[in-house]
């Protein structure tokens, strides 16, 4: 017996063809934060959910390659700052690839493991890593939530086709 493959697939070993599929799913928007040996760390991230309530699990994926899952790994503390639309600079700030993310434009103090607070007003997530997990070039982390701040009342910020946006009900 052998097998082919089905109309219409093909190589996947780049990503972008997978990356250009999954960019009509909408993903909420947050920032991750961590104290790494290098200073204040941190990123946009896409990738973050739920993992358990009992006990209260998240997860999310930081590529190798960033300084936010190298300080991360150092220090086992992350903060997770679920944005809303109100914060869109400050998503594309910490997804872009300049250093100045804890500038005089970002409002932050560390908390008492000196992971970086960014004053966003809306929820905030205290976080020590569970596990991580190498999955290809990023790191699937699951964290144990240790503090939350519920913030004030927001319009999440989603990601969909390449852009911020806002979700609006049906």
């Amino acid at each position: 017996m052998t097998t082919t493959d089905p109309p219409g697939d093909v190589d996947l070993s780049g990503g972008e063809r997978l990356r250009s599929v999954l960019r009509h799913h909408p993903a909420g928007v947050v920032v991750v934060t961590a104290a790494g040996p290098q200073g204040p760390a941190g990123c946009t991230v896409s990738s973050f959910s739920s993992a358990s309530l009992r006990p209260p699990l998240v997860s999310l994926c930081l590529d190798h390659a960033s300084t936010t899952w190298a300080a991360v790994r150092h220090s086992s503390r992350l903060a997770v700052h679920l944005l809303d639309a109100r914060h869109r600079d400050l998503a594309a700030r910490f997804a872009g690839r300049w250093d100045d993310r804890f500038g005089p434009a970002t409002p932050w103090h560390p908390d008492d493991d000196g992971v970086p607070w960014l004053r966003t007003g809306t929820a905030r997530l205290r976080c020590t890593v569970h596990r991580a997990v190498d999955v290809g070039d990023h790191a699937l982390v699951i964290a144990d939530v240790r503090r939350i701040d519920p913030g004030e009342a927001a319009n999440p910020l989603v990601y969909l086709t390449g852009r911020y946006g806002v979700h609006t009900p049906l």
